[in-house]
């Protein structure tokens, strides 16, 4: 058996597919998805007859997620990772779902004490917080063109950080205002024309509001 480091299995893993299986259930809330964890690469070790396969990978993946449904475990993450054991049968998944609160502060105390999740459901937005506290990995050097071919230049954006990328996107939300077509009337704008869009116009809306009470 050879033995790799935690830098080597994630190749492995990924490049053969475990960002692309496991990506769909280890996503990031806006966008976000699986990013390997760890602030000193090959600290740990697993054992391997090769690092081309991640079939013959021998290995047991740590993997935090948090609540999307009312029951993940049951509902999102058992008939995944059912399948994902058929197609990698040496790689064992352990999948842990928290609550959203105090997410952070729990994966800094991992990561400090040196037992950080391999992967885990991050957002975009906490990118630069995960670097400053050196628990998150880029990606860059372990992706190939071909692994993010589908993914558009914008969704490549988001999940990178000064030009490295850190979170493959699993899942992207779409945001946008609804409108109280009565209140706007009183406010004298047009609910079949008015599109509220910038800054301004929020704050434009928000005076007329205020001088009404409202």
């Amino acid at each position: 058996m050879k033995r790799l480091s935690r830098r080597e299995v994630l190749r492995g893993l990924l490049v053969a597919g475990l960002g692309a299986a496991g990506s769909s259930g280890l996503a990031a809330c806006a966008g976000a998805t699986p990013a390997p964890a760890g602030p000193a690469p090959g600290a740990e070790t697993v054992e391997a007859t090769s690092v081309g396969g991640a079939a013959e990978i021998q290995a047991t993946l740590e993997i935090w997620t948090y609540p999307r449904t009312e029951n993940d475990a049951d509902m999102v993450y058992k008939p995944m990772m059912e399948k994902f054991v058929e197609e990698y049968p040496g790689i064992t998944p352990h999948i842990d779902v928290q609550p959203w609160g105090a997410r952070r502060e729990k994966l800094y105390a991992a990561a400090a004490a040196g037992e950080p999740p391999d992967i885990w459901f991050a957002t975009t937005d906490t990118v630069p917080a995960y670097i400053e506290k050196d628990v998150i990995l880029p990606l860059s050097d372990l992706l190939t063109p071909e692994d993010i071919a589908d993914y558009t230049e914008a969704e490549i954006a988001a999940a990178s950080f000064e030009g490295k990328l850190y979170m493959p996107l699993t899942d992207a939300e779409v945001n946008g205002f609804g409108y109280n077509g009565a209140l706007l009337a009183e406010l004298g704008y047009d609910p079949e024309t008015t599109v509220i869009e910038t800054w301004d116009d929020v704050y434009a809306l928000a005076e007329k509001a205020k001088a009404k009470n409202w």
